[in-house]
């Protein structure tokens, strides 16, 4: 994981975007395992939206390019890059594309709502299975290691929540900082999942995600 810090006042200036862009937001992943709303956060629902997001278009691009130009990565105004909003934790996974699973790149995250509570959290593994819990089927964990102890520092229930002890036994690449001004980059193969936020009396929680593709936008420098 890689980290920069940017202004405050750019900060500012991309929460103005992402409140403006806000009521067009029409990319939702929904959550319906009812198991995993009450082992997780104690809910009695069936479903609920998990992510809203909204394509960055116009002169957005520009500026959430620049915000992240210290990174180095090639053509950033070119990736794709959204708006997000989260309103549960996701659980460990990976940003490969499923219809390309050779396409790894980076996956750079701008937090827009700010709190020592929330952490992104990625691992040192490199998985390009089409569906992640294929990956976590196939490992022996009991040949492992223990490699942390993440989970007596924070609340990571959401991370695996069928077998949340797999946690102790991965490598931690990085961790990243949900702080004003703090921005951070992983591998898109790298498994990562959030702390869990909602335990923590945050409903939400707003970011801007960019992906970008080895092949077009290099690695940072």
């Amino acid at each position: 994981m890689k980290h920069i810090q940017i202004p405050h006042s750019r900060i500012d200036e991309l929460r103005i975007e992402f409140d403006k862009h806000f009521p067009f937001f029409d990319d939702f992943q929904w959550q319906s395992n009812k198991h995993y709303f009450k082992k997780v956060f104690n809910m009695d629902q069936d479903s609920g939206i998990q992510t809203a997001r909204r394509r960055i278009y116009g002169p957005a691009t520009e500026l959430v390019a620049d915000s992240v130009k210290q990174f180095g990565f090639d053509k950033v105004e070119r990736c794709y890059m959204k708006f997000a909003r989260g309103y549960l934790p996701i659980a460990m996974h990976v940003d490969v594309p499923a219809h390309n699973l050779k396409e790894d790149g980076w996956s750079i995250m701008i937090p827009l709502t700010f709190s020592n509570n929330i952490k992104t959290i990625a691992f040192t593994e490199k998985v390009t299975e089409p569906i992640f819990d294929y990956w976590i089927e196939s490992q022996d964990w009991t040949a492992r290691q223990e490699k942390n102890n993440l989970r007596e520092k924070f609340s990571l229930e959401n991370a695996y929540y069928l077998k949340p002890e797999i946690i102790d036994y991965m490598e931690v690449d990085g961790i990243g900082e949900w702080l004003k001004g703090s921005v951070f980059c992983f591998r898109r193969s790298n498994p990562h999942c959030s702390t869990n936020f909602r335990t923590l009396g945050l409903p939400y929680k707003d970011y801007i995600i960019i992906q970008t593709d080895d092949r077009l936008h290099g690695s940072p420098r």
